[in-house]
């Protein structure tokens, strides 16, 4: 976090902005619960991520822990409610 926030530094004021850590709510989150909300998440719309239409071009397979991450990253998005949202660009676990 702290490499994260010395990047970011000349364009946020620390001293205004809130840092969270999404295990404030995804610890609280049962399977019950997140079975309910990938019940409603079409499959359709996860493959149309750039990089797994790509991996699927060239043969390669996903897995479903990275259908959930990108579930769970917009979970992360209602949590907040920000205004702005500033992360890094990375990959799905596979």
């Amino acid at each position: 976090m702290s490499t994260y926030q010395q990047q970011v530094t000349p364009f946020i004021d620390f001293e205004h902005a809130e840092l969270r850590f999404n295990g404030e709510w995804l610890n609280k989150v049962n399977l019950p619960q997140l079975v309910e909300i990938l019940a409603r998440v079409p499959v359709s719309m996860s493959l149309q991520h750039e990089d797994f239409r790509t991996r699927l071009a060239e043969g390669q397979g996903l897995s479903v822990a990275e259908f959930v991450y990108s579930v769970v990253m917009a979970m992360d998005s209602v949590a907040i409610t920000a205004d702005v949202e500033l992360g890094g660009v990375g990959r799905a676990p596979r």
